[in-house]
């Protein structure tokens, strides 16, 4: 699921084979996420390191201000 929100900012189908500007939207996704909640440019894999922060932690690194 985490793989298919570069896609759905790029509006393109879910089921949308990997492609080079694909790949390169979804390392700059994965650079983002690990900047804001370790950063640094890589860590451990995203869905490895949501689980172990936990859901309400994981809403609160990365929701806007005035959404938390």
């Amino acid at each position: 699921m985490i793989y298919n929100i570069p896609k759905q900012l790029l509006d393109l189908p879910l089921d949308t084979q990997p492609t080079p500007e694909l790949r390169l939207a979804q390392r700059q996704f994965f650079k983002a996420i690990y900047a804001l909640i370790c950063d640094c440019e890589t860590g451990p894999r995203i869905p490895l390191l949501f689980l172990s922060l936990g859901q309400q932690k994981v809403k609160l690194l990365i929701s806007p201000e005035e959404n938390v």
